[in-house]
């Protein structure tokens, strides 16, 4: 009896993990079909709009983009990488100094990097 009770869950133990494995199966293969209707719209598009709207917000685009590359952006990203060489001293590591001089660096050059991806045109 008691061999018979133990085969028999078993065999409830399989089949639950077949099942579980079925359905990770579907809801994998569910996903990728998604994904592959979202890249096929994005593919098969035929044109691109970026940057060609209103100008409602450009006096503001310049006003931050002159703040960030301008001596404002400068002092902002000296003070991103002094506070990252003093948080590198006090814990005895160099990723402080790189985390500020990164931040520094990603702040000054953003504003190129927005105008060149969103005025890309094919």
């Amino acid at each position: 009896m008691k061999k018979l009770l133990m085969i028999q869950a078993r065999i409830v133990l399989n089949a639950k993990a077949m099942l579980m494995a079925l359905f990770k199966k579907a809801r994998l293969t569910k996903a990728l079909i998604a994904f592959a209707a979202v890249a096929g719209l994005f593919l098969f598009s035929s044109e691109s709009f970026a940057g060609t709207g209103s100008t409602e917000f450009n006096a503001v685009y310049t006003l931050l983009t002159n703040w960030m590359q301008g001596s404002l952006g400068k002092l902002i990203a000296a003070a991103f990488i002094v506070v990252g060489l003093i948080a590198g001293v006090l814990r005895n590591s160099l990723m402080g100094f790189a985390v500020g001089v990164a931040a520094g660096l990603g702040l000054f050059t953003a504003p190129g990097i927005i105008n060149a991806v969103v005025t890309a045109t094919w």
